[in-house]
């Protein structure tokens, strides 16, 4: 994309988190659900123990006092700053862990700016691939994969409109991110939809408060798909449903009506 369209793009992303189109996580709820903290502990992957000329233990104490947990560290695609894997996305830190930022870093190159971080996403992304729910238009144009929520408002909003985003040739694909948390009733329910023999009608029937047909599939599986995919969420730096990434790895957040949604692809 040309630099002021991604721009353009870019501005469209931050008005639409500023116009409430996505529903916020519910970590906070008041079901006894299992601590969010230990069940990413549980899934937490090795840290690295050291980075040439850098106090790796000091930058992980630093990151621990607001409750991040790092799991690996390297450097960053700018100077003088590490980049941190948290299961809640990648931040960046100096280099004497004076100063910390979250968000992208964007890399002029070929006459554009490129997301660093957006292929590699994307990447991830594929990795679940076979686990999606797949709602896919019979003239393909683009592919979107969106982390959902059975209780999200936008959410219902955009699967009651998914015959009109396939016959705009976008085909919708679903990765489960239960708000609540990994564990508890809407991640249960969620689990149900994953086993169904029909997910795509499953997934149909939850979202319009009808009951759930069992599947053949153990749920035990299903809830540790539906665990894994709120996990790839948080890594990938989802805070609210619905989550759009484009097949670039870029993340679109929050609810787009499908005539809208078209143009943002259509821009990248």
């Amino acid at each position: 994309m040309r630099l002021t369209r991604r721009i353009t793009a870019i501005l469209l992303s931050v008005v639409t988190i500023l116009s409430f189109t996505a529903c916020s996580d519910e970590q906070n709820s008041t079901e006894k659900n299992e601590p969010i903290a230990k069940i990413i502990q549980a899934e937490k992957v090795e840290s690295s123990t050291s980075v040439e000329g850098i106090d790796v233990d000091k930058l992980k104490a630093r990151m621990a006092t607001i409750g991040l947990d790092v799991s690996n560290i390297s450097e960053a695609p700018v100077t003088g700053f590490q980049q941190l894997e948290t299961p809640h996305g990648i931040f960046y830190i100096s280099n004497d862990g004076d100063y910390f930022l979250q968000g992208k870093i964007y890399k002029y190159e070929n006459n554009d700016w490129v997301d660093t971080k957006a292929s590699s996403y994307a990447a991830l992304i594929e990795e679940h691939a076979a686990d999606m729910i797949v709602y896919p238009a019979k003239d393909e144009r683009h592919v979107i994969t969106v982390f959902t929520d059975i209780t999200c408002g936008y959410c219902l909003k955009l699967h009651k409109q998914m015959e009109e985003y396939n016959d705009l040739g976008i085909t919708v694909r679903y990765l489960a991110y239960p708000r609540q948390g990994p564990e508890g009733s809407v991640a249960n329910k969620m689990a149900e939809i994953w086993c169904a023999d029909d997910r795509n009608q499953a997934m149909s029937d939850a979202k319009a408060q009808r009951a759930i047909t069992k599947g053949k599939a153990p749920i035990s599986q299903c809830k540790k798909m539906v665990k894994e995919q709120y996990l790839l969420g948080q890594k990938l730096g989802v805070s609210g449903t619905p989550a759009i990434f484009l097949s670039s790895g870029d993340l679109i957040p929050g609810y787009k009506p499908p005539s809208e949604l078209l143009k943002t692809l259509e821009a990248y």
